[in-house]
């Protein structure tokens, strides 16, 4: 029994730290997708706003 119980502890464990190293990477794409739309919309600055929305969109839609 104690045996299980120590595997699960680390089983949770794993899926904690899992979970945080997910997160992060998460939060690292949004903010490279961030910059690169900043830096996509200021090149394309005076097109029409409807173009940028779509591209954005379609460049979410890739990086999921």
């Amino acid at each position: 029994m104690v045996v299980v119980h120590h595997e699960w502890v680390m089983r949770e464990e794993e899926r904690k730290r899992g979970k945080e190293e997910k997160r992060r990477e998460v939060g690292e794409n949004m903010a490279n997708v961030y910059v690169a739309v900043r830096a996509f919309l200021g090149m394309m600055r005076e097109h029409k706003w409807k173009e940028q929305t779509v591209y954005i969109v379609a460049f979410q839609n890739r990086k999921e």
